[in-house]
């Protein structure tokens, strides 16, 4: 999540300063240009990537028994919009809901129920809404405004974010969501 999303959402964080006298300069990054997406060096040799994604892109996976799972590329949402809902049945009878933002860079996954009930969201005005109580939420799964307001969703415990290559290597057997490998 890109840091002024975080301090919107968390005015009060502290964070550990990179003014230290000796040691790791926290100010700038020390992997040159690891992070590209179309960079295929890794730390780790690896004998072949699944080139179905860039390996350095960004995934959201959801992990399912049996190296299966459900990986949600930063890309790919980010070509839906601004603001995205994605649902999915990536666990198999217990259905999560995905919300994306590309000003965060974040994605996260819940399981769309509050308080016993079932929901459906959708993106409306640039945010995220459940159709059924029209309640607004925010990318942390809290609803902000509306009936449910205070609310949270539960969060699926075992989702993580993870660059391409990482994820199809322990999740060999994994769904992915489709849509374009580069965003222009």
């Amino acid at each position: 999540m890109r840091w002024r999303t975080w301090k919107d959402l968390h005015p009060e964080t502290l964070v550990v300063s990179g003014l230290q006298p000796r040691g790791r300069d926290y100010e700038s990054y020390p992997y040159g240009d690891y992070e590209v997406v179309d960079n295929p060096q890794t730390l780790f040799p690896h004998p072949e990537f699944d080139t179905r994604r860039p390996p350095k892109e960004r995934v959201l996976g959801i992990p399912r028994e049996n190296g299966f799972g459900m990986a949600f590329p930063f890309i790919v949402l980010e070509s839906r919009g601004d603001v995205v809902v994605v649902h999915d049945d990536v666990q198999g009878t217990r259905p999560v809901v995905v919300f994306w933002s590309s000003r965060a860079q974040a994605a996260v996954a819940y399981h769309p129920r509050s308080g016993g009930r079932a929901l459906t969201f959708e993106v409306r005005d640039g945010g995220f809404v459940d159709v059924q109580t029209g309640s607004r939420w925010n990318l942390e799964g809290r609803a902000v405004a509306g009936p449910l307001e205070g609310s949270a969703l539960p969060q699926v415990a075992d989702a993580y974010i993870a660059f391409w290559f990482a994820w199809a290597t322990f999740h060999p057997n994994t769904d992915v969501l489709s849509g374009p490998l580069r965003v222009s």
